[in-house]
C-alpha cells in the first residue's frame, strides 16, 4: 500500500482541536498559522464564511518548491455554497503584486477545479481544469500535482486532466494561503469547511492518492514514534548506583504536582551522571528530558549518555530514541 512519507511534506495543516485550534502547520517545517477575519478551527474543520476569513503561513524555503521541480497540493474539503466568484483552496499567489507560484481553486460559474503554476510570477504558465463540477454540500478529497513535465488534477483519487508542463514555479515571497489568494489584497474566499490541506515538495503518485481518498478525511499523515532507545524517570530506589559519578551529591525526590520522580543535585559545580550505551552521537538519534529547576543538560556520546548538574539542578524523563 503506498502511503506517504510525513518527512516528503512541507506544509501540513489538519483541522482538529485536538492536533491543534489555531491551524498551525504539522510538517516537519512546524509554520505557525495566522486566522484572517473571523476564521475559526472547531469541530474538526477550518470554519471560512466566504466574505474575509482565510489561514496563512509565512514564506519559506521548503513551502517555495523553487528548487524542488516537483509538487503537490492537497484537500479534503466541503464548500457550502458556490457562485459566480472563484474560490481559493490553496495557493502561493498574488496577481497584483507578480508574485504567482502555484493556486488550487474552485472555478467561478462552471464549479470545475482548476489549477495554476507559473515560472515568472506574472503569469499562469500552466493551467489545467477539470470537467467534473464542485456539488455543495459534498465532502471532496482534491490533489494537483507536478512531476517536473505533468501537471494533473485528481478529485477522489481519481485522475481528471493533465498537460505537459516543465516551466518550473516562480521564486516569490508571498504567503501560502487556505481559503483565499491574493490580488495585493485578499480575494476569492472559500465559503465552507476544509478539513485537511497541505503542500508537498515531491509528486505524489496515483496510488498514493487513490490510498489516502480511501482511508478517508479523518486520516493522518503522521511520522510513526521513534525507536526507544533510553528511558529514565528515576522511579527506582537504587537508580543512582547505576550511573558513574564524576562527584558531588544527588537525590531522588518527589514532586506532588507533577506526580514525578526527578534526579537533584545537592552539592557540587558541573558534576556529572554517566551511563554506558552504544554510539548515540549523530544526527541519527534525539534526546529530550524534563526540567524540573536549573540548567542541567543531557549529552549523547559515543560511549555513553552524560547528565550535567550543579547544586539545586533537578531533571527527570529522559529519552533518547533512534530518528
Amino acid at each position: 500500500m503506498a502511503i506517504i512519507n510525513p518527512k516528503q511534506l512541507d506544509l501540513r495543516v489538519y483541522m482538529n482541536p485536538n492536533d491543534d485550534n489555531s491551524g498551525n502547520d504539522k510538517s516537519p517545517y512546524a509554520q505557525s498559522a495566522t486566522l484572517a477575519g473571523t476564521a475559526s478551527v472547531a469541530s474538526g474543520a477550518l470554519v471560512l464564511d466566504g466574505n474575509s476569513d482565510y489561514l496563512t503561513f509565512p514564506d519559506t524555503a521548503s513551502n517555495s518548491l523553487f528548487s524542488r521541480n516537483e509538487l503537490t497540493l492537497f484537500a479534503w474539503f466541503n464548500v457550502d455554497t458556490l457562485d459566480t466568484t472563484a474560490q481559493t483552496i490553496i495557493a502561493k499567489y498574488d496577481d497584483g503584486n507578480n508574485n504567482r507560484a502555484y493556486m488550487l481553486r474552485i472555478e467561478a460559474t462552471s464549479d470545475t477545479i482548476r489549477s495554476f503554476l507559473s515560472f515568472g510570477g506574472t503569469a499562469n504558465n500552466s493551467d489545467i481544469e477539470t470537467s467534473e463540477t464542485i456539488t455543495p454540500g459534498t465532502d471532496y478529497f482534491v490533489v494537483t500535482t507536478w512531476d517536473g513535465a505533468h501537471h494533473k488534477a485528481f478529485i477522489n483519487g481519481v485522475e481528471k486532466t493533465s498537460e505537459f508542463y516543465s516551466g518550473g514555479i516562480f521564486d516569490g515571497n508571498e504567503l501560502v494561503s487556505i481559503g483565499a489568494s491574493f490580488n495585493t489584497t485578499a480575494e476569492e474566499f472559500f465559503d465552507g469547511t476544509i478539513y485537511q490541506a497541505g503542500v508537498s515538495g515531491r509528486a505524489w503518485s496515483p496510488q498514493q492518492i487513490a490510498n489516502l481518498f480511501h482511508l478517508g478525511k479523518t486520516y493522518r499523515v503522521i511520522e510513526p514514534k521513534k525507536e526507544l532507545l533510553f528511558s529514565e524517570n528515576f522511579g527506582g530506589s537504587n537508580v543512582l548506583s547505576q550511573y558513574i559519578k564524576s562527584g558531588g551529591t544527588f537525590a531522588i525526590e518527589y514532586q506532588n504536582t507533577t506526580g514525578k520522580n526527578y534526579l537533584k543535585c545537592l552539592t557540587g559545580t558541573s558534576v556529572t551522571l554517566k551511563t554506558l550505551t552504544n554510539d548515540w552521537n549523530g544526527a541519527n538519534f534525539t534526546d529530550s528530558q524534563t526540567t524540573i529547576a536549573g540548567s542541567p543538560t543531557v549529552t549523547r556520546n559515543t560511549s555513553d549518555v552524560t547528565i550535567t548538574m550543579s547544586a539545586n539542578d533537578a531533571i527527570t524523563d529522559i529519552v533518547v530514541r533512534r530518528n
